[in-house]
C-alpha cells in the first residue's frame, strides 16, 4: 500500500495573487452594474419622454439631457475602470515576470548540479594527463640539473594536491550511503 497522496500538494497562492485572479470578474461586475444603471435611467427617460405628450422639441430636449447625463457618468467611470484595468494588467505582468525569473534561476541551478560531476571528471582526466607529463619530464631530466627536476617535481605535487581536492569535491556530490540497519533484537544473548 502506498503512503504517498494521490495528488501533489500545490502551494497556496498568496493574497495578492488571489486578488489579481479575481480582478477581471470584479471589473466585469462593475461594468455590468454601470451599464445596468444606464439602462434603468434610459427606461425612466423613455417613460418621461412618452409622458411629455410626444411633442418633438420636449422629447428631444429630454433625450439630449439623457445623453449628457450618460456621457457625464459613463465616460469617467469607464475611464477609471480602464486605468484600474491597466494597473492590474501591469501587476499581473510583473508577477509573471518574477515567476519566470524564479523558474529560470531554478533551472539554471539544476543544470549546474547536473553538469558539475562531468566537469569534475574532465578536470580529473586533465590533471592525470598533467601528472603523467610531469612524470615524463622528471624522468627525462634525470641526469640534468637538480633545479629543473625540482621544478617539475613541485608542479607534479601541485597537480596531485589539486587532484585530491577534485576527488573530494566529486565525493561530496555523491549521494550518502544508506545507514546500516540496526542488529536484530533476537541476536542478543539472553540475560542469566
Amino acid at each position: 500500500m502506498s503512503t504517498t497522496p494521490s495528488h501533489a500538494a500545490l502551494p497556496r497562492p498568496s493574497r495578492r495573487n488571489r486578488a489579481l485572479a479575481a480582478f477581471p470578474w470584479v471589473l466585469l461586475a462593475c461594468a455590468l452594474a454601470l451599464f445596468g444603471f444606464a439602462a434603468y435611467v434610459a427606461l425612466r427617460y423613455a417613460q418621461v419622454a412618452s409622458g411629455a405628450g410626444g411633442s418633438g422639441a420636449a422629447a428631444s430636449g429630454l433625450w439630449g439631457q439623457f445623453g449628457f447625463l450618460m456621457g457625464g457618468i459613463i465616460g469617467p467611470a469607464l475611464g477609471f475602470l480602464t486605468v484600474v484595468a491597466l494597473a492590474m494588467t501591469l501587476l499581473m505582468q510583473l508577477n509573471a515576470a518574477a515567476e519566470a525569473r524564479r523558474e529560470a534561476e531554478t533551472l539554471r541551478q539544476e543544470a549546474e548540479q547536473r553538469a558539475r560531476p562531468a566537469f569534475l571528471e574532465a578536470k580529473l582526466a586533465a590533471l592525470s594527463t598533467l601528472i603523467n607529463a610531469a612524470n615524463h619530464e622528471i624522468y627525462r631530466a634525470g641526469g640534468t640539473t637538480v633545479e629543473q627536476r625540482q621544478v617539475w617535481d613541485d608542479r607534479k605535487n601541485a597537480f596531485l594536491v589539486e587532484m585530491d581536492a577534485t576527488f573530494a569535491a566529486l565525493r561530496a556530490l555523491e549521494p550518502p550511503a544508506p545507514a546500516e540497519l540496526p542488529a536484530a533484537a533476537g541476536t542478543t544473548a539472553p540475560a542469566a
